[in-house]
């Protein structure tokens, strides 16, 4: 019931799976709204927030990757479309791939801007990189960052649409994995 098994994912991968879910959603709506607030008091404590948000994700997030290492892999649902199923594919990795970036260029973007360190209520993590590379890191960390955030948009909305697709139209019990512990 706890591990994932052939027949589906465990309450584990499950709990895991929808608290990223939320999470990312919350940094999302989180970091988009930064640009709105107005400079000064309040946008450093909009950015403050997002950071710390992000870093409690993290948390989530290298748990799960454990989680799926040391787990059998429940195996990728699959239609009777290959461009489908490659297309689900391509989304599985894409996630993980503007996950992983999002994770990286975060934390680099802060620590090689203004702020030095990265805060997370109130505890500061400094910055392990070398000053001498502020400049270049700052210049790719930004819009890599931007760029993952993007992505993780329309990635998440291609992997709702497959979940819906397997729940309205397949009906073939796809999505209930993801609801309900396998036995």
């Amino acid at each position: 019931m706890f591990k994932d098994t052939a027949a589906g994912y465990g309450t584990i991968s499950i709990v895991f799976h929808w608290g990223a879910a939320a999470a990312i959603i919350a940094i999302w709506l989180l970091g988009d709204r930064i640009d709105a607030v107005p400079a000064g008091a309040e946008r450093s404590a909009a950015v403050g927030l997002h950071m710390a948000v992000a870093f409690l994700c993290f948390i989530i997030l290298v748990p799960r990757l454990f989680w799926r290492f040391v787990n059998p892999r429940t195996p990728l649902a699959e239609t009777n479309s290959a461009l489908l199923d490659f297309v689900a594919k391509i989304v599985k990795w894409g996630l993980i791939i503007a996950l992983t970036g999002l994770v990286v260029s975060g934390p680099i973007g802060v620590w090689t801007g203004r702020r030095g360190a990265i805060d997370v209520f109130g505890w500061a993590i400094a910055s392990p990189l070398p000053t001498s590379l502020n400049g270049v890191l700052h210049a790719v960390a930004g819009p890599l960052h931007i760029i993952c955030a993007k992505a993780i948009l329309v990635l998440v909305a291609l992997h709702v649409l497959g979940a819906l697709k397997h729940l309205v139209y397949d009906r073939d019990g796809v999505f209930r994995r993801m609801l309900v512990p396998a036995k």
